[in-house]
């Protein structure tokens, strides 16, 4: 019966190939990266502001709070240790006078202006987590020692870092934290007090989406994180900033707290700040935002810009866009804006990747071995040269089989033929070491061992290095030391004095018995005996 020729190369059917595993696998991984590299889409154009004014004070490098009065703007400067101090500025940004608490902040962080003419500072700054207890000082008008309040978060809450302050119309704080994806909302639980320390309560959170608009001095975790806020001097609008967007809220019922968390804001884009944008406030007729960024790593003046709220909502979703446009807003994961949740889905990414390269590496390797190199349609008898692994022999042992077979035969039948030839009056067979070189060289290295092991000669000077038998041993270590009248001590590496040869003493033979005549006299027996050990000669 002839066989059906199949084709060269031919895989069974059924069977996927490593190389396709492969390609599956890196079309998962390029999906999640994908994925995890997805930027949200602007919801308004981002649009820059207008200058109103530079601060080119040296002593104003490193500004953390904004507000509006009504001869100009103030400012906090947190350059951290020295005291508390607000700086009042004119309309056009040169200090008019500065408002000193000999008292030391912590972290200065946020700055805010009440109808009364007060000014609160906002000390929520905990960058290391360390603080048990938050303080505000208020600056009443005309007076320049501050009124220290002190409030703490409830328990499981804090310590927490905190940069935005917003002041109610009925003089009640509002903090909100700086932790990314998502701000949180504390509100004081009764009146403040200046004896001890007033305990806050959470009153919600405010989710964020990344924004990919420009100018994030920590990528997309400054789109993620709220760093200022302000309430407008008529009480019916809130904000709260970003590194680079506002977000702006109706107040209803002046309750200022449940509006932000409750209601839907307005988004605004501020690109591209001069700084780290950290500060935030209402003009005096609330009908525009000023802000001003903290340019102390750059060594730059910082200006004071003014931008004209949106009346568009932000998006509640993240929405898809191009490659293109997320690259050129400064968003991605491979542009250097990465956040945590960036992170984490790279990783998990690889980690998916890698999981999958091994199970296809061990399902490739399991089916190649069990396979076997492809089958080219030949038979295996006509091909000279046949691949593949070969038959099982079995049976009796094959041409390659006869040093495996001839060991053993050799080592167990050499002392039965030595046996029988010394039975049958034959010479013993030679020895093995005076035979030719076998095979088997693991018996000839050990019968050579054995036979050539000749002792070295009688009179043979030792081997060097080796002490002279004559040389006397060393004194102990305690031995006292020899006298002056010693003899001197016998010379070294002498060698010993040859031994006379000595002549082997002669073979004595017997005496003859004495002379006796007659049958069976001693003589005859003398003479037997004599001829007995001539014999023997």
């Amino acid at each position: 019966m002839m066989e059906r020729e199949q084709p060269l190369n031919r895989r069974p059917a059924g069977r996927p190939t490593t190389r396709r595993a492969v390609g599956v696998a890196a079309a998962l991984l390029t999906a999640t990266v994908t994925v995890g590299t997805a930027v949200p889409a602007t919801a308004a154009p981002a649009k820059a502001g207008s200058k109103v004014c530079t601060i080119n004070d040296q002593r104003i490098t490193a500004i953390s709070g904004l507000a509006a009065t009504s001869s100009g703007y103030a400012v906090i400067n947190n350059t951290g240790g020295g005291s508390m101090s607000v700086y009042q500025l004119d309309s056009s940004c040169q200090v008019t006078n500065v408002v000193t608490d000999p008292n030391t902040p912590r972290d200065p962080e946020d700055l805010a202006a009440t109808s009364d003419g007060s000014m609160w500072v906002a000390d929520f700054g905990d960058k290391d987590k360390s603080r048990d207890t938050i303080a505000l000082w208020k600056f009443s008008s005309g007076n320049s020692q501050a009124t220290l309040y002190r409030m703490k978060y409830p328990s499981g809450a804090g310590p927490v870092d905190a940069r935005s302050l917003l002041m109610q119309p009925n003089g009640t704080p509002v903090v909100v934290t700086y932790q990314a994806g998502a701000g949180k909302v504390f509100v004081p639980t009764g009146k403040l007090s200046a004896d001890s320390p007033t305990p806050l309560k959470a009153a919600g959170s405010i989710p964020l989406t990344a924004t990919g608009t420009p100018g994030s001095p920590i990528g997309q975790i400054g789109q993620r994180v709220f760093t200022g806020g302000a309430v407008s001097p008529d009480g019916k609008r809130a904000v709260l900033r970003t590194y680079t967007d506002a977000y702006e809220w109706d107040v209803t019922g002046g309750d200022v707290a449940k509006s932000i968390t409750a209601g839907k804001p307005r988004r605004t884009a501020l690109p591209n700040e001069t700084g780290s944008g950290e500060s935030i406030t209402y003009t005096k007729d609330s009908s525009s935002f000023l802000t001003v960024g903290d340019t102390e790593n750059i060594q730059s003046p910082s200006q004071i810009v003014k931008y004209t709220p949106s009346t568009q909502s932000a998006p509640t979703k993240a929405a898809p866009s191009a490659a293109g446009k997320a690259t050129s807003d400064g968003g991605g994961l491979f542009s250097g804006n990465i956040s945590l949740s960036d992170i984490t889905t790279l990783v998990v990414a690889v980690g998916i990747a890698g999981l999958l390269l091994v199970i296809v590496g061990v399902v490739g390797i399991r089916r190649s071995r069990r396979r076997g190199p492809p089958d080219d349609g030949r038979k295996r008898g006509n091909d000279p040269n046949p691949r593949g692994p070969a038959p099982r022999r079995s049976g009796t042992p094959q041409s390659d089989d006869v040093e495996t077979a001839y060991i053993p035969r050799v080592t167990d039948s050499a002392p039965s033929e030595r046996r029988a030839s010394t039975l049958r009056g034959e010479a013993p067979p030679r020895s093995r070491r005076h035979a030719a070189p076998a095979d088997d060289d693991a018996d000839t290295e050990v019968f050579g061992r054995i036979t050539d092991s000749t002792p070295p000669p009688r009179n043979a000077p030792p081997p060097r290095g080796a002490p002279h038998r004559n040389v006397p041993p060393p004194p102990p270590r305690n031995a006292p030391p020899p006298s002056r009248n010693a003899p001197p001590p016998p010379p070294r590496n002498v060698p010993p004095p040859a031994e006379p040869m000595r002549r082997p003493p002669r073979r004595s033979e017997p005496e003859p018995p004495p002379y006796r005549s007659g049958r069976g006299a001693p003589q005859d027996e003398g003479r037997r005996e004599i001829d007995w050990l001539d014999d023997l000669r």
